[in-house]
């Protein structure tokens, strides 16, 4: 008798004719001789008494094509084969009845993932059913993983790489290559950078796997600007990874400005903001610089805007050269300097060509605790267009450095100051105006140049500073 084959797409059962699948009597017993995929190449097994199971694996199959399993049975039969994938998926195929002898082919998808195969074979008039299991596990593919897939700039990760036979290479941009056989490489990114592994497998073909390994950064928008005196401008900070926490300081003061990542700020000077970020364990910082132009001689829309303290509270001073349909101020606190609140309101002059004076006292503002605050006003026209005055700070704790007379025409006397300290006199651009030093009482006479505009000025003595009003 001839020996009868169940082919499975390279894989291939033998049906012994000795004992066939599914005989009646004592020949209800079987033997399979089997031949499946194993890696790349087959291997061969045997069952008796027409059961068993084995395990192996294969390689994985061409995309698109299909698996035949063909069976022969010696006797009438009925067959089935029942096929489970590894994601649970179970296809039964059912071929009836086959006459001993024939051959009945079952074709189906190749399976892509691993899979449980059962073939059963049940002789006419014998009621003994006789299976075979049979499970093939693709062969394992590459992968790669990290010990931690962010790190700050200079830190490092442990990348693993498994699944290969043979050596690993990994390759990332502006980065050395490295190759061995563990498949463990230590990586040290200054930036966030993407890593590629290729080894080959069991089945002799090289194949890629990648990770990026993320390294937070610190972006500004914009990274510098322009405003003109009075104008305000939003500084908006972001990072590529989520939870960061910012933190805004002013490099001239040293004052901190808030934990939001867009202030809008306002500053009379030129100034250099520092934003800080903290994120996943890394500390971030941007320098911010914010030119500040004026767009013409002081005075400018105001001729006048102080704000000072007095056993009562703050006490804020403005006045105007004209006015054109100025419907009113609103008087604007913040404890910050970025986050102001109405805490007032003065009715303006409408339309007017002589100058006007007016005043506000903060009497709630010497019951807060905050040892400074910052006040400007919201000038509101008729039609609702707003402008906003620069900001003036107040500080609750009076310093030991003094002006008088302040405001001043010509002439102040400084005192207060540290012995032998230089004094510089500035406008609101920063231009020096005036030098000269303290005597041994910390005192110093200033003179004031001819024709200067009235407005505000910075008078600075050593590590001190305070406001002078011209007029």
């Amino acid at each position: 008798m001839k020996s009868k084959l169940l082919l499975i797409s390279g894989l291939i059962v033998l049906l012994a004719p000795r004992i066939g699948l599914g005989q009646s009597g004592a020949g209800c017993s079987g033997h399979f001789d089997i031949v499946y995929p194993a890696g790349s190449g087959t291997a061969t097994t045997s069952t008796n008494n027409g059961s068993g199971s084995v395990t192996n694996s294969y390689c994985p199959p061409t995309a698109g094509t299909s698996q035949q399993i063909q069976v022969t049975p010696t006797s009438n039969s009925t067959v089935l084969l029942t096929r489970t994938l590894a994601d649970n998926t179970v296809t039964t195929y059912d071929a009836g009845t086959v006459t001993g002898g024939a051959t009945y082919t079952f074709v189906f998808p190749v399976a892509t993932q691993s899979a449980v195969y059962k073939l059963t074979g049940t002789t006419v008039n014998c009621n003994n059913a006789k299976a075979l299991n049979f499970s093939l596990l693709l062969d394992p593919t590459l992968a790669l993983t990290a010990s931690a897939t962010t790190v700050c700039a200079g830190g490092s990760t442990v990348l693993t790489a498994t699944g290969s036979t043979g050596s690993y290479t990994l390759t990332a941009p502006n980065t050395p290559t490295q190759t061995n056989t563990t498949g463990i490489f230590a990586v040290s990114p200054t930036v966030s950078t993407t890593y590629t592994v290729t080894a080959p497998t069991s089945c002799g073909t090289a194949t890629q796997q990648q990770l990026t390994v993320i390294v937070p950064e610190l972006t500004v928008s914009p990274a510098a600007a322009t405003i003109t005196l009075g104008g305000s401008v939003k500084l908006t900070a972001t990072t590529n990874v989520n939870g960061a926490v910012y933190s805004w300081k002013d490099m001239g003061t040293s004052a901190l400005l808030g934990t939001i990542d867009a202030p809008t700020l306002a500053p009379l000077l030129t100034t250099t903001y520092r934003v800080t970020s903290t994120v996943a364990g890394c500390s971030l910082s941007r320098d911010v610089p914010v030119t500040v132009q004026l767009t013409q001689p002081l005075p400018v829309t105001l001729s006048r805007f102080d704000a000072t303290w007095t056993p009562a509270g703050p006490m804020l001073n403005w006045s105007t050269a004209s006015e054109t349909n100025n419907d009113y101020f609103a008087i604007e606190r913040s404890l910050d300097g970025v986050a102001f609140g109405t805490i007032g309101r003065q009715a303006g002059a409408g339309t007017a060509t002589t100058a006007r004076a007016y005043q506000y006292a903060d009497t709630e503002g010497a019951a807060l605790t905050a040892s400074t605050l910052y006040y400007r006003l919201r000038q509101v026209d008729s039609n609702g267009k707003t402008t906003y005055s620069p900001v003036r700070m107040v500080a609750i704790k009076r310093t030991s450095l003094t002006l008088f007379p302040n405001p001043a025409s010509d002439k102040a006397t400084l005192t207060g100051a540290t012995p032998s300290a230089p004094v510089r006199v500035l406008d609101a651009l920063g231009r020096v105006l005036l030098t000269t030093t303290t005597d041994a009482a910390g005192s110093a006479q200033l003179a004031l140049p001819a024709g200067l505009p009235g407005g505000v000025y910075i008078v600075r003595a050593g590590q001190q500073a305070t406001r002078l009003t011209v007029e």
